[in-house]
């Protein structure tokens, strides 16, 4: 019912639909699908690892920012793998104020309880030996970042602030270290302290501490990815990274962590530096970092404070962008690199990999081991770390500067691509704002050329809030407050302005709107001749509440439509019979008097959370993991693998899927019939597509058209598009 309800409560004839938005149902047929919808449709869903919080971590008084128990990710060993470890420290900046240590505390950086219930384990963490040939069957940990200060900070600090927040990080880093050792890590035969960023500074940190807790037999080494942080001047000659590491350092009580040899020597915050302290390492480290590493060249070359007059706006975030003028700049940054690895470099046990990309943390993405990644004198990074820590040959690498290096390409996120937030200057006046009492916010992408007077607005997804305190909860993230909104996002897939990626319309005036409200937001966008209002999951239900909202609010003899991606969500009970995903929407109808925003000839008719169209689906983590089976139903764990991995689904569980397929194709049914309508709905285990495998070469197909070349079919009435495809497993492009 649901979705189908709404759609049949709107008159269906040709007149209304040529004058109405017009809706393409772009739907996904999901075994298996993220909240995320920025996820990577090329993570196997059996790679994701469950997040288990510290049973350690209380009796030690390790906490998060805000007091929450820390957390790691667990991913056990086999075969010849079994006694060995990796340990993977996360990364993501730190604080450097009570205010800023405050704001972290409200998200994934600073409490467990907005981290990721699970995570792909991807590059050095994959389980798979053609993505991960060395260490693919090792013990693999990831431990979550939460304490701002890379795993160093220290309680006395607490009490000077007369705040609520704790500043744990050493003792974080030793409870769980305490827990891995009792798992099976004190008898370990082979060991690896890797992490990235903020990661990679904790890992050289780090590195003795962890060497000395292993057997001494144990092949220990330490491998920090990005985590070679400059003391360098930025462009207007002021220290700006030197006086953040010592607001750092000050605020956690950092210098009880750091090489005390270092630290009798200088001022403490100096020792935060690696050039500084890795000299005193007794443990093999090996260095992997960007000569041109982006977020230095943003944060400690050329930060904001430096660049009042915008005058490298593109070069920091695209170098090939840059000028002469600011490439000598670049490459004078690079050598300072090389200068300051020059002591290192003559350490026989020590390894480096210093290509020069323009890039920041690579071990755990597609430039670890993957044809396409980043070579130097033809190894990637993971062949060059593996002969290292095997002793099958030296690897000191050093690349020579860009652009000369063939095998580099800009990753996958272009930088120039990053479009800036703007907050809605209209909202005030209308009363808008977020869950918190913030304003509201979007991303714009100016049109050019043919698509100057076309627009595409784009509702971002994120699921929902059904009671005041999961409101209250979300009202401290990026879902319920501009406040953590990212002030830039990349734009791909539907979003892009790259011609190959989005054929037609990558030159459209293109608009992300941010989702903060935890009801399907409403926007208010204006525009001329052509245009198109997408979303995804949360965002592609707000599509089709408020299509016809967009219509009216356009010129009449405008081409408007509206693509709703991953935004039919079904109303069928889970395995047990339970109207799970009824109850939920019932909940968030009733909360937030969304009744009032819904199709009020189906409200007319019905009990108003039916007529939602099941407002905002990824309130649960997954469609199938949540509406069909989720934890609820299933306390046996029988489809625990099944609910993550389609592959892995007995005959008796795929029953019970293609019965849900099929529900599916039986409620589109009406909506199949109308002649102006259109959709693509295929059998992949995926979700939220038009942003992610909207049209590449890897793109999934029916009928061998991508998703982009099917909408762009059905927008220009160039052909009907109808496409279902076949049942699970026929179609092999997903």
């Amino acid at each position: 019912m649901a979705i189908r309800s709404l759609l049949r409560c709107r008159k269906w004839s040709k007149s209304e639909w040529l004058v109405a938005a017009i809706g393409i149902v772009l739907i996904v047929f999901s075994f298996s699908v993220s909240v995320d919808s920025t996820s990577d449709s090329s993570v196997d869903r059996s790679d994701l690892v469950k997040l288990k919080l510290s049973s350690k971590a209380k009796e030690r008084g390790a906490f998060c920012l805000d007091g929450s128990l820390p957390g790691y990710h667990f991913h056990k060993g086999s075969g010849s793998g079994s006694k060995s470890w990796l340990l993977f420290l996360e990364g993501g900046g730190w604080c450097d104020t009570i205010e800023s240590c405050s704001s972290r505390a409200m998200t994934s950086l600073g409490s467990s309880s907005f981290f990721e219930h699970k995570v792909a384990f991807q590059g050095v963490l994959s389980s798979d030996p053609s993505q991960n040939p060395d260490f693919f069957n090792w013990n693999r940990v990831l431990i979550r970042y939460c304490d701002g200060a890379s795993f160093a900070g220290h309680p006395e600090a607490e009490f000077k602030n007369e705040t609520r927040l704790f500043f744990r990080g050493q003792l974080i880093w030793e409870a769980i270290m305490d827990e891995l050792l009792s798992m099976g890590m004190s008898h370990a035969k082979h060991a690896i302290l890797t992490g990235c960023s903020a990661g990679g500074l904790a890992t050289l940190i780090h590195c003795d501490y962890f060497r000395d807790n292993l057997p001494r037999d144990a092949a220990v080494k330490c491998v920090s990815d990005g985590g070679y942080f400059l003391n360098v001047p930025d462009v207007l000659g002021n220290p700006t990274m030197g006086s953040f590491f010592h607001d750092v350092v000050t605020l956690q009580d950092v210098d009880k962590s750091l090489d005390q040899n270092c630290v009798a020597k200088m001022e403490p915050s100096k020792c935060m530096f690696p050039r500084e302290f890795i000299k005193n390492i007794r443990t093999p480290v090996f260095l992997v970092n960007a000569a041109y590493d982006y977020w230095q060249i943003q944060n400690v070359l050329v930060p904001d404070s430096a660049d009042i007059d915008e005058y490298w706006a593109m070069c920091r975030l695209n170098i090939q962008e840059c000028d002469t003028a600011q490439m000598e700049v670049l490459h004078g940054f690079r050598s300072s690199l090389i200068d300051a690895i020059g002591e290192f470099y003559q350490n026989k046990d020590g390894g480096m990999f210093i290509n020069s990309c323009n890039s920041h943390c690579q071990i755990r993405e597609s430039s670890w081991h993957f044809p396409t990644s980043t070579r130097i004198e033809n190894k990637t990074i993971a062949e060059s770390v593996g002969d290292w820590y095997f002793n099958r040959k030296l690897v000191k690498l050093i690349d020579c500067p860009y652009p000369c290096n063939t095998s580099y390409s800009i990753p996958s996120v272009d930088r120039s691509d990053l479009v800036k937030l703007k907050l809605s200057s209209k909202a005030i006046d209308r009363g808008a704002f977020c869950l918190d009492g913030s304003l509201p916010g979007y991303h714009f992408h100016k049109g050019s050329g043919s698509g100057s007077k076309s627009w595409l607005l784009y509702l971002e997804g994120g699921g929902g809030c059904r009671t005041i305190e999961s409101c209250s909860s979300r009202a401290m993230t990026r879902l319920g407050s501009s406040n953590f909104f990212e002030h830039e996002v990349p734009f791909q897939g539907v979003l892009s302005s790259d011609p190959s990626q989005n054929p037609d319309f990558f030159n459209w005036n293109r608009v992300m709107i941010r989702y903060c409200d935890g009801a399907c937001f409403s926007g208010h966008p204006e525009a001329e001749f052509k245009a198109i209002l997408t979303g995804c999951s949360a965002g592609g239900l707000a599509t089709l509440i408020h299509c016809d909202y967009f219509r009216d609010h356009l010129p009449k003899d405008a081409t408007v439509k509206c693509v709703s991606d991953g935004g039919y969500i079904l109303n069928v009970p889970d395995v047990l019979g339970n109207p799970t995903m009824g109850s939920f929407f019932h909940d968030v109808v009733t909360l937030q008097s969304v009744d009032k925003s819904l199709d009020q000839n189906c409200v007319a008719k019905m009990e108003p959370s039916k007529n939602s169209g099941f407002s905002c689906q990824h309130s649960l983590r997954l469609l199938i993991q949540n509406g069909l089976v989720p934890d609820s139903p299933d306390l046996d764990e029988r489809w625990s693998i099944c609910r993550l991995n389609i592959q892995e689904c007995d005959a008796a569980q795929m029953k019970v899927l293609h019965g849900f397929r099929s529900s599916l194709i039986d409620a589109i049914g009406e909506f199949h019939e109308n002649k102006e309508g259109g959709m693509f709905i295929n059998s992949c285990n995926s979700h939220c597509q038009i942003r992610e495998s909207w049209h590449s070469p890897t793109s999934t197909r029916i009928e061998n058209k991508t998703i982009a070349e099917s909408v762009g079919d059905w927008y220009f009435n160039r052909k009907p598009v109808k496409l279902i495809d076949c049942p699970y497993p026929c179609n092999t492009s997903c």
